[in-house]
């Protein structure tokens, strides 16, 4: 949304605030549940069962079909395969696939024309970005049937792993920004679903928040595992609980004490699932919740250079055909699974045991309020530029250092990051910008958030 119609959204009142939610609400609902999207569903609910092998058969004549495509409609692949001496007939096994380069963000940016297909419907792609969980956006083109369709049959058919359908009544505590003030929820009819801000769930809010999800009586509740960790943690001091059917938990780290005290306090399990916005790869956790299930209908993940069993997740999309992604670092690391086969009986190989790399700190400020690391992540992204990236450091309750990774650094910019900082941290807040060189690395992510305060 163009900020200036956004800002003007958030000046209005409540009532007309919700009515522009729900008509959001009914738009998306229609691209993400509308057409084909119950006989996807269906098809998916039914080729899990599939044994492994013929599910690799899957991958293997989805592959020669998307390494065909993209060595004839794009530019980037046709160069590259003749560079390495390569055809798209010598792609013909999983392992033929590991001849091919590997993908990386800096390669698509410097060669971000040259990786559109010629051949695909201008009218049916849309540019899209990552979602920035390291603080670096990514831009490209995605199918609109992929972004929409595709993405949510395939996390349907996870959710009903669950026990969770569309339009069972849910709770979402997400990262998007539809209030500046209380209260701090909006009911989105179109899909049953309760929004609820991350971005004011403090010790100050939780209770408040506790009360409308019990009042709202949700079957499940979705979202990031630091924001329903913390109403957890409340639940638990206060000795009380609130039973669903499932907890859903996607883009962060989810760390084996959330899980225990979420799945305490809601009386249920928690199914992580992993995805990103470059839809290349999926998986997620099912009743037995061991390890993840590679989704092998929507993309190949390889897990490369592993050591001490831990690995770089690699991914090719299958289905991405506006702007072919093959062998594509996504930059997260993994540790790979004991075994291939799950006791639930799927088809559907395991392949990763947990993810690494999504790890940031929650701020601590003055009369015990928090600020979650989406929620800064949130008013510094839009701020910055492709390839960007940032660390912010806590030194103590009032006092922090934000680390901007940029060739492009100018008083505006630092006036813009400073003014937006504060309106989550206070006017008081002493927020000291450096330009840097160098960002170090931890699980192969920059860890964008780190606080030094207990």
């Amino acid at each position: 949304m163009n900020r200036k119609l956004f800002n003007i959204y958030l000046q209005l009142p409540t009532m007309f605030r919700t009515l522009a939610i729900n008509l959001y609400g009914f738009y998306r609902a229609r691209q993400r549940f509308g057409g084909d999207f119950k006989k996807l569903l269906a098809d998916l609910n039914r080729t899990q069962w599939l044994s492994t092998k013929r599910l690799k058969e899957f991958q293997i004549e989805a592959l020669r079909k998307m390494v065909e495509y993209a060595y004839n409609s794009t530019d980037y692949y046709h160069k590259l395969f003749i560079d390495h001496g390569l055809s798209p007939k010598d792609i013909q096994t999983l392992e033929d696939l590991k001849r091919i380069p590997i993908l990386k963000k800096e390669t698509i940016r410097k060669n971000f024309h040259a990786l559109v297909s010629k051949n695909f419907p201008q009218n049916n792609r849309f540019l899209h970005s990552s979602s920035g969980t390291t603080g670096e956006k990514l831009y490209f083109y995605l199918p609109k049937y992929l972004r929409w369709k595709i993405n949510y049959a395939h996390l349907y058919r996870f959710y009903k792993w669950a026990g969770f359908k569309p339009y069972d009544r849910r709770v979402t505590i997400g990262a998007r920004v539809f209030t500046r003030k209380p209260p701090y929820w909006v009911f989105n009819k179109f899909e049953n679903q309760l929004l609820l801000s991350i971005h004011h769930l403090n010790y100050e809010t939780v209770g408040d928040y506790v009360k409308i999800i019990k009042k709202f009586s949700p079957h499940a509740i979705q979202g990031h595992p630091s924001g329903i960790y913390l109403i957890a943690e409340y639940l638990k001091q206060k000795k009380d609980k609130i039973p669903v059917k499932a907890i859903l938990t996607s883009s962060e780290t989810l760390f084996d004490d959330q899980r225990r005290v979420m799945e305490e306090v809601f009386v249920t399990h928690v199914y992580d699932v992993y995805h990103m916005g470059e839809a290349v790869v999926m998986a997620a956790q099912c009743e037995q919740h061991l390890e993840y299930h590679e989704a092998c209908e929507y993309g190949i993940m390889e897990v490369i250079n592993v050591k001490n069993g831990i690995g770089e997740i690699i991914g090719t999309s299958l289905h991405n055909f506006a702007m072919p992604f093959i062998r594509y670092k996504i930059g997260d690391l993994a540790e790979i699974a004991k075994k291939e086969s799950c006791t639930c009986g799927r088809g559907l190989p395991l392949k990763i045991k947990r993810i690494l790399g999504r790890i940031d700190d929650r701020l601590m400020l003055e009369h015990n309020r928090i600020v979650l690391a989406v929620t800064v992540r949130m008013a510094i992204k839009p701020l910055l530029e492709e390839g960007e990236n940032y660390q912010f450091i806590q030194e103590t309750t009032k006092d922090f250092h934000l680390k901007i990774l940029t060739n492009n650094f100018h008083s505006k910019k630092r006036r813009r990051l400073i003014a937006a900082l504060k309106t989550i941290l206070g006017e008081k807040a002493n927020i000291y910008i450096e330009n840097v060189k160098e960002i170090p690395l931890v699980g192969g992510k920059i860890r964008n958030v780190i606080s030094k305060v207990k």
